[in-house]
């Protein structure tokens, strides 16, 4: 009599089944044939085989599989009061990277609520992840009553 343990790595997860089954004189297993596995056959038993149940290893995954975020690049232009582009939407977690290609004036590019703040050096750049909590976040320059002239923007997390 020989014993066999069968895996299946599925798309519903990995099972485990094993078939007992007479086996030939010779050692190897050729009348003992792979039985079903959680619903996916795969194979057939001879007669007089005796199977016993499998159980399933691993629970199915969440059908939504989580996506990693997407790297953002942005091409910024800053001056006397503004930021081009005042909107920048990203999805959460989201690595977003702000080159600033065009700056006129003494700037900062400052977002409270996850600690970035860097003067605005043209043809350099800043680099922060996205919150991982949706929600808009102002982005603005803090040197004097620049802010309060209009110089600010909206991060929009997704």
């Amino acid at each position: 009599m020989s014993e066999e343990v069968v895996v299946d790595e599925g798309d519903g997860g990995v099972s485990v089944g094993v078939i007992v089954g007479e086996g030939d004189d010779d050692g190897d297993s050729d009348d003992v044939d792979v039985v079903e596995v959680d619903g996916g056959a795969l194979g057939e038993v001879e007669e007089g085989d005796t199977v016993l149940e499998s159980q399933p290893l691993v629970e199915e995954a969440d059908e939504q599989e989580e996506v990693a975020p997407t790297a953002v690049n942005v091409s910024m232009e800053a001056g006397n009061f503004f930021f081009e582009p005042a909107v920048i939407s990203v999805e959460a977690g989201a690595e977003v990277t702000v080159m600033f290609v065009k700056n006129s004036g003494h700037h900062t590019f400052v977002i409270d609520e996850i600690g970035v703040k860097q003067t605005i050096v043209e043809g350099e750049s800043v680099t922060f992840t996205a919150p991982s909590e949706a929600g808009s976040y102002a982005f603005y320059c803090d040197i004097g009553l620049h802010r309060a002239n209009g110089m600010e923007g909206v991060l929009v997390v997704k």
